[in-house]
């Protein structure tokens, strides 16, 4: 009998008209403070799609919808529409117990090591507790040594003098590649990083994207990278999708992106990221002050047309859709 949850599938993940609404509570703070509160739209219709051993890079400001699009794909959260297609499998239609063994091939590094690891457990023991919960090995034996293989994998050397400390006694990098260690123990094959280097020194930034990128290439691993710097997209990812207010306002492949910017929004990130003076002296010819809260921003119309300066008639009145307009290059724009 077939598997009523395989589907016909062109890449690793496919995302199709992905929606997540949260839902304003109803207590009596609330209605006293709050009493003409919307439903919040994060994520409204974003579609995309990743290929095996392929980096996609996710991009915007901060309260767009990129750690929530994250959740989703993980299933930490449940969309409220829309599909997650992962290797032939619909996660959107699995319940908890089918989704266990998926989970294994799909790992998240979050933002900040401190906060996603366990303070109470020994290095050992965080890297080896995924390995016990799935029952990949056979022995304690076995587990250590698959614990000091990734440690080693990761730079975390000599392993011995690292096995038995807590995350308080490492360093802001040392935390971060003990994560890591923590999510590629499991050989996934898609690995979703949340801003993985935002909480580090900028001294050590570049060790942690230089062994993300080598690990990606040795382990043939699809990532999805979140992060609101273009230099670090630019750096990891082969295509770059640009996230504002819950939508993918335009996505491409990285150099047509970053070189032939088209959506007004990408353009002024591009601005800022190159010249921050030259961004101001230009700023409204790009963005424009947000006089409107966005939340309460009424469905079918665009969302980024309150701080547009080249506002187009259909602006207010019809959401724009993503238009092909050149090869693998997609914007959603009225004036294109």
């Amino acid at each position: 009998m077939s598997n009523p949850k395989a589907v016909t599938h062109d890449h690793l993940v496919d995302v199709i008209d992905l929606k997540k609404v949260f839902e304003t509570r109803s207590g009596m703070l609330t209605r006293a403070f709050s009493r003409d509160r919307q439903p919040v739209r994060a994520v409204d219709g974003i579609t995309f799609h990743i290929d095996a051993g392929e980096g996609l890079g996710l991009i915007g400001e901060s309260g767009c919808g990129k750690t929530t699009t994250a959740m989703l794909l993980l299933r930490l959260i449940d969309p409220t529409a829309g599909q997650i297609l992962f290797d032939g499998l619909d996660l959107t239609s699995m319940n908890t117990r089918e989704l266990r063994p998926v989970r294994r091939r799909i790992q998240m590094v979050f933002q900040d090591p401190y906060e996603s690891l366990n303070p109470g457990k020994t290095v050992s023991s965080l890297i080896g507790e995924p390995l016990v919960v799935h029952r990949l090995t056979s022995g304690r034996r076995d587990r250590e040594s698959r614990i000091a293989e990734i440690m080693e994998q990761i730079g975390l050397v000599p392993t011995e003098e690292y096995l038995k400390r807590f995350p308080h006694q490492l360093s802001g990098g040392q935390r971060q590649r003990a994560a890591i260690a923590r999510a590629l123990v499991l050989e996934p094959v898609f690995l979703i990083a949340d801003e993985p280097t935002s909480m580090l020194d900028v001294s050590v930034r570049a060790g942690i994207l230089n062994l993300l990128q080598g690990l990606r290439d040795e382990m043939h691993l699809a990532s999805l990278f979140i992060t609101h710097d273009l230099a670090l997209a630019r750096y990891m990812c082969e295509r770059i999708a640009v996230l504002y207010n819950g939508k993918i306002v335009e996505t491409g492949e990285r150099e047509e992106l970053l070189t032939n910017p088209i959506h007004p929004y990408t353009r002024a990130l591009i601005a800022v990221a190159s010249s921050l003076s030259d961004f101001w002296a230009r700023k409204q010819e790009m963005i424009t002050e947000l006089d409107t809260d966005w939340i309460q921003l009424p469905e079918g119309c665009c969302r980024f047309h309150p701080r547009c300066p080249h506002e187009h008639g259909d602006c207010e009145n019809r959401e724009p859709d993503l238009v092909e307009v050149g090869p693998k290059h997609w914007v959603a724009c009225h004036r294109t």
